[in-house]
């Protein structure tokens, strides 16, 4: 997940804060609960509607490109995921090539529908355009059952092959577009008996596919396009942008009626299929309005100003001091100092274990233990987020992590903060201080970069780079604001870099599978997987790993949780990264228009905006006006 600009007044803490000594930090469950997924899940009704959602009143539908009058009380508006000036391609909906459409700019907010939806706060799966699947007992096939009565927004019905077009579009055109390179490794084809049966084959087994891939609640942006529209497209270049021709065509109750740099305007379709075959009653907001919010500050005040509902996560002082003068609002826990929800993401320091130093495991392990979490997350993030040490999230805390795998965490002690172990470690390498107190071996000073993208990871840089330098490493600081850390980090050509990790959603696969060594490109090469780019290689976590993705995830499976302890323990062993705390961002939410957010205490679906599982919010808002 891209990420919100820091708090502003991280400048003024560091000038002030004198950072303590050592301490010992061991991991701990994190202190804000988080929500149990359930382990075998099964479709259930998705959120029903509120009362004031199931008869709304009709609207009269405006000429293409025409946009009409809708009161305020009657709109909802979003920013984008990002601080930015403008839209990302605000022009653009073609969702191959522009992922922002089902992530920032609106098509994930009620214009596409996924087959299923996942709340990951409890693993209950949400039937939609499509009612039931089924695997074989090898995982190799799937079979989805399609509602029948769903509509294409030009009023053609959605059928089985249009999920045979979409996804072997994919197959077809990796890498090319958002998502190919999955479906031409995993998907041999899709077959359809019928209009309303799509028999999916898959390239080996995978028990995971569906639910992660079709069946989603974060943001894998994958959605179905009509095969009359897109058939003859070249889907690299065709923009599916035509409000004349009633471009984008899509299944949702809303159509896109405006576009602009700024603003992006949707409009229900009082013809939306579900209100007319009884499915589900329109959504109450008879528009869905996308701004821009071009900073933290502006997006607080937009907050204050009733000028938004939900968007962009603010920083905790920005909430904060939000709330006093909107008392509206409110985040995931309505008290802090924790507030906001795990994104099944960890903030976590990248180290590039293709080249020295940082090819030695000594070494890492020396970085681990100069490192102080628990003040990271102090004086960073206001004690908002919570330490943590291994790749795992909130989202998998109280299912995955105690007995086994907890007894492994206090075995090995990484959160610790220790300048003996630092030393032992660093010796261990072959170092030694040198007259000015600096690691050292064969008289050279052990000297390395720490990129820190700002703003978003800006709280951290400063706070980890003290740290170092207080345990001896000469490390120096790289602010980045163009985003040349990230192709520095790919081609290997950085040391350590600050970022995230995130996959850490259904089990804990989905987050150690970064850590095999087939994505351990060589030194100048990108590596492909995004979130795997530690050039990290161990032949004993290759296996681990290999029989892991062969099996079906389950806490109460012995040989598999076996499995999960087993990988655990190589990453504590090899340290392949530096893993700090979760990432828990503050999703604010206003009730001053509408109430029906999800929260701690209505936990129906994750509060992401950007992720799929918003569409589901749309039909729980209620108008308070």
């Amino acid at each position: 997940m891209r990420h919100p600009s820091v708090f502003r007044i991280i400048s003024a803490l560091l000038a002030i804060v004198v950072l303590c000594g050592l301490v010992s930090c061991a991991p701990k469950a994190p202190t804000a609960e988080p929500t149990k997924p359930a382990v075998e899940t099964k479709a259930t009704e998705a959120p029903k509607a509120t009362e004031a959602a199931k008869a709304p009143e009709p609207t009269k539908a405006a000429a293409p490109g025409a946009v009409k009058d809708v009161a305020r009380e009657k709109t909802v508006v979003f920013t984008t995921w990002y601080n930015a000036p403008q839209i990302t391609g605000f022009d653009n909906y073609n969702i191959f090539m522009n992922p922002a459409v089902l992530r920032d700019s609106g098509g994930n907010k009620g214009v596409f529908e996924q087959l299923m939806y996942t709340n990951l706060n409890t693993g209950e799966v949400y039937p939609w355009i499509a009612e039931s699947y089924k695997a074989n007992d090898a995982f190799t096939q799937f079979t989805v059952v399609l509602r029948k009565g769903v509509e294409w927004s030009d009023g053609q019905p959605f059928t089985c092959k249009d999920v045979k077009f979409t996804l072997e579009l994919l197959r077809d055109n990796a890498p090319d577009l958002n998502n190919a390179s999955y479906f031409k490794e995993w998907m041999k084809d899709v077959q359809c008996p019928d209009d309303f049966t799509a028999v999916i084959n898959l390239n080996k087994p995978s028990s995971r596919f569906f639910k992660e891939k079709l069946a989603a609640g974060h943001e894998v942006h994958i959605a179905f396009v009509p095969e009359h529209i897109w058939k003859g497209q070249d889907p690299k270049t065709f923009k599916n942008m035509d409000l004349e021709k009633g471009w984008p065509i899509a299944t949702g109750p809303y159509k896109l009626v405006s576009f602009s740099p700024q603003q992006m305007v949707y409009d229900r379709r009082d013809d939306w299929w579900g209100a007319k075959i009884g499915f589900k009653p329109l959504p109450a907001p008879e528009r869905v309005i996308v701004i821009t919010a071009a900073s933290d500050e502006q997006g607080g005040e937009f907050f204050i100003t009733n000028r938004i509902d939900s968007g962009l996560a603010i920083q905790v002082g920005t909430f904060e001091a939000a709330v006093t003068k909107n008392p509206n609002l409110r985040s995931w826990f309505p008290k802090g100092p924790v507030y906001g929800a795990s994104d099944g993401c960890n903030f976590n320091v990248v180290l590039n274990n293709g080249k020295e130093p940082f090819s030695d495991k000594n070494v890492r392990l020396a970085f681990n233990y100069a490192v102080n979490r628990a003040k990271i997350v102090e004086l960073g993030y206001m004690n908002s987020n919570v330490p943590n040490v291994v790749p795992i999230s909130g989202y998998l805390w109280n299912t995955w992590v105690p007995g086994r795998v907890q007894k492994v965490l206090d075995e090995f002690n990484r959160g610790a903060t220790d300048q003996a172990m630092v030393d032992k470690y660093m010796a261990a390498a072959g170092y030694a201080k040198d007259a000015d107190g600096k690691w050292a071996k064969d008289g050279k000073t052990l000297q390395f970069k720490l990129s820190v993208p700002y703003d978003w990871q800006a709280p951290i840089g400063p706070v980890l780079a003290q740290q170092l330098l207080a345990a001896g490493f000469d490390v120096e600081e790289v602010p980045d604001k163009t985003g040349q850390y990230y192709d520095l980090m790919a081609t290997g050509q950085s040391d350590a870099t600050c970022f995230i990790h995130c996959n850490s959603l259904y089990d804990p696969f989905n987050t150690l599978l970064d850590y095999h060594s087939k994505w351990a490109a060589p030194i100048g090469t990108a590596g492909s997987n995004g979130m795997g780019q530690f050039r990290y290689k161990n032949p004993k976590m290759d296996a681990v790993l290999d029989a892991m993705e062969a099996m079906k995830p389950d806490p109460k499976d012995d040989k598999y949780m076996s499995l999960v302890e087993q990988a655990i323990r190589i990453y504590l062993e090899d340290m392949p990264d530096i893993t700090l705390a979760q990432e828990l961002w503050v999703v604010t939410h206003n009730t001053t228009y509408w109430t029906g957010w999800p929260n701690s205490e209505d936990p129906y679906v994750a509060p992401y905006p950007c992720w799929d599982d918003i569409y589901m919010v749309m039909f729980k808002l209620k108008p308070t006006k």
